[in-house]
């Protein structure tokens, strides 16, 4: 790329140390293409591979594309799966090689909402590379271009037109550049004018754009010198080629599958004309009529004219693109196909002065084959079906909008009720993000009510999550295993809440969907074990027992013996054997799930404190409390050193320890590890949160119990047990 040497330079200098740049210019100065041409020179450089993407459906390209290229399960929304999609592709790069990722025109405005969630987290060792292209301020560090010089210009002409005609007349090769300004789209429009005409000399080029250059652009996002040589390429074009550009223009924003463009023009061919139907023949009186008063026959009504077409779409495509500036290739050619786009400025240039009757035409004309398009919608599809659909979504959009301004305000226009049938169309593309937008709302709720504690916020979230299980029964088919994720998601969370019968529900359908002979065991396993704890939690021990010994089997067989999802099963079937008062059954299935998370885990990790705390409760309810407390002691110590002194799970610790020595009468002992775990509680979770009650709940019941065993001496005279003392000792008002 001539003239940008140093900028492609400077771009694979920082992207050796960062992970990632902005390249920053106005529209015309070669983003895009300096991005292009930085990831073709530079590939040997990115063994993990360079993939480009557009920013305004930054979403379904990156999950299409990252599930066409690694092994991703359609079983999590865009942002989760693109998360993974990342997390994957760093995997493969590993250490030694890097992969380059390109965004293409990222407006500012939209970047927060259609970029940022899809970009991956920031790490220190990432092979991942970013590179943006966008006309304003992302925030990033930028890569600035600005308009090339006057020597670049030249040798950019000389290289790709015939030399001679620059040298012939050297004054005006220098009046062309002056009048170019070094904007690079002026300059490829002005060497594709001049091979496309080879009469056309140099002066006669410069003569037509001082013609337009004494008239101030009718649009102030152009460059004078750009606008004017747009203009002159324009009028060279013939008028269907003219049309066809306008067209284009009429479309969305992305890529333009060449066969809407076709279709388009089929629309807009007047159908043959109707044969007239006969005139009634007149009684022999009328003629007399007609006679006498000498008047003329009724007059025949006029043939309608033809309207202006475009009459060979393939020629004009094969003009247009040989002139290379109404639009760029962006698949190999096909006589019946391909993907182009027009280059946003361009779109602005070719609309203007456009009749308004010839541009409603169109717009007609496109509206048709957007309502064709959709009708092949199906109302269900699979995740991966809907990919290729919403290839189409910003055009279809595009036609919604056509529609909605020929219809003005009447809702009851012929127009305005065809943009609601695609609008339509359009929400069935978009149900999936429209149930991961509810899904995402319900999981910051929930995150919310965790800090807050308010019933309110847990309201809310219950609520947002079974209007998202709604939403996605409407959405995927019956046996779609994207459906089967979010609902095995969305049950856990139900678990989590207590609606266990919700989460019950979600959870056997999900494993219905996912327990088939191809699907991966582990997630069979993983499902069953969902399923078998929430029938433990509703009590129905019964049709969770079969559930968690098959999950088990399954981790053992091809996870191993040793595997922490295998100590998972095992700890949860011990939980369902407790619940029985099986405690016999329960405590090896206790005790190996422990050994295998200190082995595998560390002794110090916290599911290995979870581990004691639970086989210290088994032996607690077995009244075997000298067993049970130097367990209850270690899980308390690791979770004070691994998570912290004011952890919300240290308060469970030690509330469990206060709990054992309440049991064992130990009640001065009891008193102060009660008192440490609520001012966790209350600093972290806040009074009116559920575990907050509880643990108020649990050190009221020791003082009433101090009381009625006459020992409130045993007591200290921190404020609140002296408070709740007095509480439970003063007798009632009368």
């Amino acid at each position: 790329m001539l003239g940008r040497e140093a900028e492609l330079a400077a771009i694979h200098q920082h992207l050796a140390d960062h992970q990632r740049l902005a390249i920053a210019g106005a529209a015309g100065l070669g983003k895009s293409a300096l991005a292009a041409t930085y990831g073709r020179d530079y590939r040997e450089h990115y063994g993990g591979g360079v993939a480009w993407f557009d920013a305004g459906n930054l979403a379904a390209q990156l999950a299409g594309w990252l599930q066409d290229h690694l092994p991703l399960n359609y079983d999590r929304d865009d942002r989760s799966q693109i998360a993974e999609g990342w997390r994957k592709w760093a995997e493969l790069c590993g250490p030694q090689r890097r992969a380059l990722v390109i965004i293409d025109g990222v407006e500012p405005e939209h970047y927060q909402q259609q970029v940022v969630p899809y970009l991956p987290d920031k790490e220190p060792e990432s092979s991942l590379r970013f590179l943006v292209t966008t006309r304003s301020h992302l925030g990033w560090p930028e890569q600035s271009i600005a308009p090339l010089n006057a020597a670049v210009v030249t040798d950019w002409l000389q290289q790709i037109t015939n030399p001679d005609r620059l040298t012939a007349d050297p004054a005006a090769t220098r009046a062309l550049v002056e009048r170019l300004a070094g904007w690079p789209l002026a300059i490829k429009i002005a060497i594709a004018t001049l091979n496309g005409d080879r009469s056309l000399t140099i002066a006669e080029l410069v003569q037509g754009l001082d013609r337009v250059l004494e008239q101030p652009p009718q649009q102030a996002v152009f460059p004078q010198g750009l606008w004017a040589m747009l203009q002159i390429s324009w009028e060279r074009l013939d008028p269907p080629s003219q049309q066809l550009a306008r067209l284009c223009s009429l479309l969305g924003e992305g890529e333009m599958a060449w066969d809407w463009i076709v279709q388009t023009i089929a629309q807009d061919q007047p159908p043959p004309p109707a044969p007239l139907a006969p005139l009634p023949r007149r009684r022999k009186r009328d003629q007399l009529w007609q006679w006498l008063t000498r008047q003329a026959p009724p007059p025949q009504p006029p043939a309608p004219k033809p309207a202006p077409a475009i009459p060979n779409p393939g020629i004009s495509r094969g003009y247009l693109l040989a002139g290379c500036w109404l639009v760029d290739q962006q698949a190999d050619p096909q006589p019946e196909g391909g993907y182009y786009r027009m280059h946003g400025l361009l779109q602005q240039f070719v609309v203007r002065d456009w009749p308004a009757a010839d541009r409603g035409r169109w717009r007609l004309a496109l509206a048709r084959v957007a309502s064709d398009w959709a009708a092949q919608l199906p109302a269900q599809a699979p995740w991966e079906a809907v990919q290729p659909w919403r290839r189409q979504l910003p055009h279809l959009q595009a036609a919604i909008g056509h529609l909605r301004d020929l219809a003005g305000s009447d809702p009851k226009n012929p127009y305005a009720q065809q943009a609601a049938a695609l609008e339509r169309a359009s929400f069935r593309l978009n149900l999936g993000p429209i149930a991961e937008r509810t899904i995402n709302q319900a999981r910051s709720q929930h995150t919310k009510a965790r800090k807050t504690g308010n019933q309110a916020d847990f309201g809310a979230a219950l609520a947002s999550y079974r209007r998202a299980i709604e939403q996605i029964r409407e959405v995927l088919p019956p046996d779609s295993f994207q459906r089967a994720g979010y609902l095995h998601e969305l049950a856990g969370c139900l678990r989590e809440m207590g609606d266990y019968r919700a989460g019950i529900e979600a959870a056997a359908e999900a494993l219905a969907i996912v327990d088939r002979p191809t699907t991966n065991r582990q997630t069979v396993a993983q499902y069953l074990n969902t399923l078998g704890t929430l029938q433990n939690d509703q009590g129905d021990y019964e049709a969770a027992e079969p559930l968690l010994r098959r999950s088990l089997e399954i981790r053992e067989q091809v996870l191993g013996a040793n595997h922490p999802d295998t100590a998972d099963s095992l700890h949860n079937l011990a939980e369902l054997y407790k619940s029985q008062g099986r405690y016999e059954a329960a405590e090896p299935l206790y005790q190996r799930s422990l050994e295998i998370r200190e082995q595998v885990l560390g002794a110090d990790h916290p599911d290995t404190a979870n581990s004691l705390n639970n086989l210290a409760h088994l032996y607690q309810s077995q009244r075997r409390y000298e067993a049970a407390e130097p367990l209850y002691r270690r899980s308390l110590e690791i979770r004070e050193r691994v998570l912290g002194a004011d952890h919300p799970d240290t308060a469970t610790s030690l509330n469990n320890l206060a709990g054992l020595y309440y049991s064992q009468r130990r009640y001065e002992a009891a008193e102060p590890l009660y008192l440490r775990c609520l001012t966790i509680l209350v600093e972290k979770l806040g009074q009116d949160h559920p575990n907050t009650k509880a643990g108020f709940s649990n050190f009221r019941h020791l003082v009433q119990t101090v009381i009625e065993a006459d020992r409130a001496a045993d007591l200290s005279d921190h404020p609140l047990t002296q408070s709740i003392l007095q509480q439970l000792t003063t007798p009632p008002n009368p």
